[in-house]
């Protein structure tokens, strides 16, 4: 599976002294990050978070780790405030994956449903007496009554055939409960697929999954990528390659005109990696109110990196119906001056079209187990007037001390930034972060 690889820039070790870590913060404004958790194989406890967190009713944080765990194969985790102010976060071990569970290694984050239901889905199927091990799909219930367990239901096993295999993004709840997501690959199409998963109609009945559709391409082919978004009644996401080769796409699926027809897809924009523009988007798109799509590419962009240092684009739907979408790069990152570089993490709305996003290295921080450096934490502020610049405000450079390698997209709730780290924190195992921009 992709997300066990390990890539030159992501395996780090990270070895430290407290006369050794200096964090750089010259000229950076007065933001204060906050290290809620970090993460041990001490006690059970999950570690490696690779995807981010959600946030509770409650203020409570929800996420899970790769390992750990009382099987070691990962964890779903609560991290609940502190009852005074400037106490500890407690966290809380809400599930353990195992073989006995029929599920290991939950690469995505989480999404949270009415009610306070947690969804996810893990890479594969680790039960002996399963005939398959292509991922699964989970649901995770608050506590009844004077109960404090969260019971673990498989809404869906996948296969390997037409349903795809192998799901490694956050799943969106949509209309009526229903979920959506992807699959990185499948014997029907090779590429992939875009999932529904429809609740039941009666109490105890099961789970219905339709696949949507399915990639196909020639040399490369497409991937999809990220977490969808949904906006009105279509469907965008993005591609970690294109169909004929290109070096990533953001895509639309549109519902059939007619009950029981096809969903058809839409290739939006095919990036170039050529004159500045990005290449390789690992994240999905946000979308605003009047359509707007927004995301990263993890390459492409300023050629100060091997392989461009990525970018920010927007991507404006077009004035006339079957028109052309029109791609701005709102920010290249230079991975110089403290700026960062590979944003595999996608970028989320604040108020007033703000973007806020992460990068995996860069910054001002160069130390040992950081040699890129451990990752920043940026703010994208609209210009003032119509064609204006986009203003980068750095927010945070990890120091490792602190966290290293922002992966996963942040969650802002009451004016709060939440974020995970990979690695980094007390034991390198990762941490939980919070940040007021």
């Amino acid at each position: 599976m992709e997300f066990l690889s390990m890539s030159k820039s992501i395996i780090r070790t990270f070895v430290a002294s407290a006369g050794a870590i200096l964090a750089m913060s010259v000229g950076l404004p007065a933001q204060t990050l906050t290290s809620l958790y970090s993460f041990s194989q001490q006690g059970g406890h999950g570690w490696l978070p690779w995807g981010g967190v959600v946030v509770g009713p409650q203020g409570q944080l929800y996420g899970t780790t790769l390992y750990g765990g009382a099987y070691t194969y990962g964890t779903v985790y609560e991290l609940a405030p502190p009852g005074s102010q400037g106490g500890a976060w407690a966290e809380t071990v809400l599930h353990s994956f195992g073989d006995q569970n029929g599920d290991v290694y939950p690469a995505a984050g989480l999404a949270m449903g009415p009610g306070g239901a947690l969804y996810g889905v893990t890479g594969e199927a680790g039960s002996s007496s399963l005939p398959v091990t292509f991922g699964t799909v989970y649901q995770l219930l608050p506590p009844s009554g004077t109960s404090t367990r969260w019971p673990e239901s498989i809404l869906h096993q996948f296969t390997g055939g037409t349903d795809g295999e192998g799901p490694q993004c956050s799943l969106t709840v949509g209309p009526g409960r229903a979920l959506y997501g992807t699959t990185s690959g499948s014997t029907a199409t090779t590429n992939g697929t875009v999932f529904r998963l429809t609740p039941p109609t009666l109490a105890g009945g099961g789970w219905t999954e339709t696949v949507l559709w399915g990639f196909s391409g020639i040399g490369q082919p497409p991937i999809p990528q990220g977490t969808l978004a949904i906006y009105g009644d279509r469907i965008y996401g993005t591609t970690k390659y294109g169909a004929n080769g290109e070096v990533g796409a953001v895509f639309e699926l549109a519902p059939p005109t007619v009950e029981g027809g096809s969903w058809t897809e839409t290739t939006l924009y095919n990036f170039t990696g050529e004159n500045g523009d990005g290449s390789t988007p690992y994240a999905g798109v946000v979308v605003d109110a009047n359509g707007v799509l927004y995301g990263t590419t993890e390459e492409g962009g300023n050629e100060g990196c091997t392989h461009g240092c990525g970018i920010v684009f927007s991507l404006t739907p077009p004035a006339v119906s079957g028109g052309t979408w029109t791609e701005t790069i709102l920010h290249s990152f230079t991975g110089a001056n403290g700026d960062g570089f590979e944003p595999y993490a996608g970028v989320i709305l604040g108020p007033g079209g703000v973007l806020y996003g992460a990068t995996y290295v860069g910054g001002s921080f160069q130390g040992p187990g950081c040699g890129e450096g451990c990752g920043i934490v940026y703010e994208l502020v609209p210009p003032s007037s119509q064609g204006g610049a986009w203003t980068e405000v750095i927010l945070h450079n990890f120091d490792g001390t602190d966290g290293s390698g922002p992966y996963s997209s942040l969650a802002l709730a009451n004016g709060t930034l939440y974020g995970t780290t990979r690695y980094g924190g007390t034991a390198n195992q990762g941490t939980v972060f919070s940040l007021v921009p």
